[in-house]
C-alpha cells in the first residue's frame, strides 16, 4: 500500500494473529513480461516476520519480491534474517494452482527493518546506472546450484517506469534473473550481461560489491560492440556510449574460478577457430582448457600438449559464439571465438 503524502497512519480493529492462509493462483503467462504464478499477498501481521522460517514449498523459488521505488528488490528466504516488515506486501511466484499458503505465528518477530539481505556471502554485484536512475544484478556462488534456474535464482522483475535502466543476467536455459546462483566449481566462468537502455546517452557499468570468494577474483566486463575487455576488478566503472534498444546481449561477465587470482592479457597466446577445430597456439603445456557457449555453460574441457599448438574438436557443436578459457597454475585466459 502507498499513499501520496507520507505520514502516520493508525490501524483499529483487533490485529491479525494465528494461521493467516491466502489462496495462490497459478494462470496461464500474460502478455506482459511476467512469468505465471505471480501471486501478490503480504505480511499479514503487526509485527515483521522472518520469511526464511515460512514454509516456500509452494513457491517456484525462495524469493519475495518487493516493488521499491521503480525497481524491484528479491529478498532471499532461503538465508535467516529474511525480515519482512509489519504489513508490506510482496510477490511470490506460485508453482501451485487453487491451493492455500499460510502464514503462521512461527514465522513472526520482533524487531526487523523493511527487509534484511544476508550478511558476508561470495557474491559480486553488477549495477547500470545514467545520470537519473539506477539499477543492478548479483551472481553468487552456491554449492548446490545449477547453472540452470533453480529455487536459488531470483527472477528479473522489470520495472514498469520507461526511464529505468535494466541490468540482469540469464541462467544457461535462457531464464532472466535478478540473483544468479552459480555452483563455484568452475563449471560457469562467464555469464552474458543483459542491459534494457531507456534512452540514448551516456551509461555507466560498475562493480558495486564484492564479497568471499570474489574479493579476490579478477572480474572482466567484455564490451561485444567495441571489443574491450575492462577489468571491473581493477577499474569498477565503465561508461560506454548507449542508444536506446541498444543490444541485449553486447555484454559478458568473465571470471576466474576459485583459486585463480592472476588472470591474464597475454596476447601471444593465439586462439582461432576453423573448419570445426578450435586452434590453440603459444598456451603453457598441460593447461586446462575450457569452451563454453554464450550462457556460460561448459561444453568442451581439455589440456595443452607438450608442443605449442593444441586442438580441440568442435564439429559435434552448432555454430555461435563462444568463450575458451585458459587456466595455467594461478593463471587465465579467456579469449572469445565464433564457430
Amino acid at each position: 500500500m502507498a499513499y501520496e503524502v507520507p505520514g502516520t497512519k493508525a490501524f483499529t480493529g483487533i490485529m491479525n494473529s494465528g494461521n493467516v492462509s491466502f489462496n495462490l493462483k497459478k494462470s496461464v503467462a500474460k502478455s506482459w513480461t511476467y512469468t505465471s504464478g505471480n501471486n501478490l499477498i503480504g505480511n499479514p501481521y503487526p509485527s515483521a516476520i522472518d520469511w526464511h522460517l515460512a514454509d516456500r514449498s509452494q513457491f517456484q523459488d525462495n524469493f519475495a519480491y518487493f516493488y521499491d521505488v521503480n525497481t524491484y528488490a528479491p529478498i532471499d528466504g532461503g538465508e535467516a534474517g529474511a525480515y519482512i516488515a509489519p504489513n508490506q506486501g510482496f510477490f511470490v511466484i506460485s508453482a501451485v494452482d487453487n491451493l492455500n499458503f499460510t502464514f503462521t505465528d512461527a514465522t513472526r518477530v520482533h524487531g526487523g527493518t523493511f527487509y534484511k539481505t544476508t550478511a558476508t556471502d561470495d557474491k559480486f554485484v553488477i549495477g547500470l546506472s545514467n545520470e537519473n536512475n539506477s539499477d543492478n544484478t548479483t551472481i553468487r556462488y552456491r554449492e548446490q546450484s545449477n547453472p540452470q534456474r533453480d529455487r536459488m535464482d531470483a527472477l528479473k522483475f522489470f520495472s514498469f517506469s520507461a526511464e529505468m535502466p535494466q541490468v540482469y543476467t540469464r541462467t544457461t536455459n535462457g531464464i532472466n534473473v535478478a540473483v544468479n546462483s552459480i555452483p563455484g566449481n568452475g563449471e560457469v566462468l562467464s555469464i552474458p550481461l543483459s542491459i534494457k537502455v531507456p534512452a540514448n546517452g551516456t551509461m555507466t557499468i560498475s562493480l558495486e560489491d564484492t564479497e568471499g570468494a570474489f574479493a579476490s577474483q579478477a572480474i572482466y566486463l567484455h564490451d561485444q560492440l567495441t571489443g574491450i575487455d575492462h577489468n571491473l576488478s581493477i577499474n569498477p566503472i565503465y561508461s560506454f556510449t548507449a542508444t536506446q534498444g541498444d543490444d541485449e546481449t553486447r555484454f559478458t561477465l568473465l571470471f576466474s574460478p576459485v583459486g585463480i587470482d592472476n588472470p591474464t592479457a597475454n596476447e601471444a597466446v593465439q586462439v582461432y577457430a576453423h573448419s570445426g577445430m578450435v586452434y590453440l597456439n603459444g598456451a603453457p603445456a598441460g593447461a586446462e582448457v575450457r569452451l563454453a557457449d554464450i550462457t556460460g555453460r561448459v561444453v568442451k574441457q581439455g589440456r595443452t600438449g607438450g608442443d605449442s599448438l593444441t586442438t580441440l574438436n568442435v564439429s559435434n557443436l552448432p555454430h555461435g559464439m563462444y568463450v575458451v578459457t585458459i587456466i595455467s597454475g594461478k593463471e587465465l585466459l579467456s579469449r572469445k571465438i565464433i564457430l
